[in-house]
């Protein structure tokens, strides 16, 4: 489960992985406590083991960094600013465990 403002309304939203089937669940928050939805994605793939958020293509809006162990893979869904994400992109060669990972700017260009 990962936070932050996906939809661009400066309300906290929440991003769910379902490990079970594979979908992402994705509640908007209405800066009241309550949350809209929930709505999700299409499926990515079982065991989802870690999500993190960060803005990966400097947009300025919040992308999602998914790792599996099931399928030994870590995908990037960006986001389009509207609470939805694009397609992922799968970025693990095969056979890597990828359970855990760090976001960083670990070459010191500003880009994540």
């Amino acid at each position: 489960m990962i936070n932050g403002d996906f939809n661009g309304d400066g309300n906290l939203d929440i991003v769910v992985a379902n490990e079970d089937d594979g979908y992402l669940a994705i509640l908007l928050g209405n800066g009241n406590g309550t949350f809209t939805g929930p709505f999700y994605s299409a499926p990515i793939f079982s065991y989802q083991i870690s999500i993190y958020a960060a803005d990966f293509n400097a947009d300025n809006v919040l992308d999602l960094a998914i790792a599996s162990s099931d399928t030994y893979t870590l995908v990037i869904s960006l986001g389009s600013g509207n609470g939805n994400f694009e397609d992922p992109t799968f970025l693990s060669p095969e056979n890597y465990y990828s359970a855990n990972f760090a976001i960083g700017n670990f070459d010191t260009d500003t880009i994540l």
